[in-house]
């Protein structure tokens, strides 16, 4: 699940430390 500073679902925008990583 996102966290991590949101938001981001692997796709959808980035963040979530570079989007899932």
């Amino acid at each position: 699940p996102p966290g991590r500073n949101d938001p981001c679902w692997c796709s959808s925008g980035r963040k979530y430390k570079r989007c899932c990583g």
